[in-house]
């Protein structure tokens, strides 16, 4: 029986995973433009819809496009980076963000170094009680002291994401990029310090249409199942 009240909202992800639980680093990892910020920001939506307070950091896109994204999921209408969208679709774009507008949903844009991220999660936390963050993506976030060592800085961003999980007693959802191996891009560690390790995998050849049939594989989970899930990737709301 699952414990943790923070459900992913997808039946066969918590089926799996029995949710999410305090101080877990969660890592959804896929290649470049394979769905990994999509599937991060529905988990998030999920949360926000049951009042979980979240915060995305995003080193990715902006505030804005973050807004745009979510309120497309929200809405399931397809909004352009411009931010237009069908007329007739007005009424459910209005809909959405009275949604939004509703949650303790909040968004940090800045290049913030690994240990000015940390600090800021801790005061999100205390400040306003945020139990998940997404950090978007793992593999752009500086570190305060920069080296020659690629792979030991990876390691040392997912390390203190790791320890700062553990501290505040929150989720940190780390989306990371995979390289052509499938392994998880830069640095070993990534897969090490992971208490879950999701990983998107697409279907050989099909590369047409808005919607997609993926995979999201549970690689590693410490306190659950294992094993494939299969999921609609909708690729116009984004």
């Amino acid at each position: 029986m699952c414990s943790s009240d923070l459900q992913t909202g997808i039946w066969g992800l918590d089926a799996k995973l029995c949710g999410l639980a305090p101080g877990d680093l969660v890592v959804i990892a896929a290649p470049t433009g394979g769905g990994k910020s999509t599937l991060a920001l529905n988990i998030l939506r999920h949360l926000c819809q049951q009042s979980t307070p979240v915060l995305v950091a995003s080193y990715e896109m902006s505030r804005e496009q973050i807004a745009r994204t979510v309120c497309s999921q929200v809405a399931q209408v397809c909004i352009t980076k411009a931010g237009g969208y069908p007329e007739h679709k007005t009424d459910d774009i209005a809909a959405a963000l009275d949604i939004i507008n509703a949650w303790t949903f909040y968004v940090v844009d800045q290049p913030y170094t690994v240990q000015e991220l940390t600090s800021k999660i801790r005061w999100y936390v205390k400040k306003h009680a945020v139990q998940v963050t997404l950090v978007d993506y793992l593999q752009l976030v500086p570190i305060r002291e920069q080296s020659d060592n690629r792979e030991g800085e990876v390691a040392s961003v997912s390390r203190n994401l790791k320890r700062c999980a553990k501290a505040t007693k929150t989720v940190i959802i780390a989306c990371t990029q995979l390289n052509d191996q499938g392994l998880t891009r830069e640095s070993r560690a990534i897969s090490h310090d992971a208490d879950i390790l999701l990983k998107i995998v697409q279907p050989e050849g099909d590369i047409g249409g808005l919607t997609r049939h993926v995979q999201v594989k549970v690689e590693k989970n410490r306190d659950g199942d294992t094993g494939a899930v299969e999921v609609a990737w909708e690729r116009g709301y984004r």
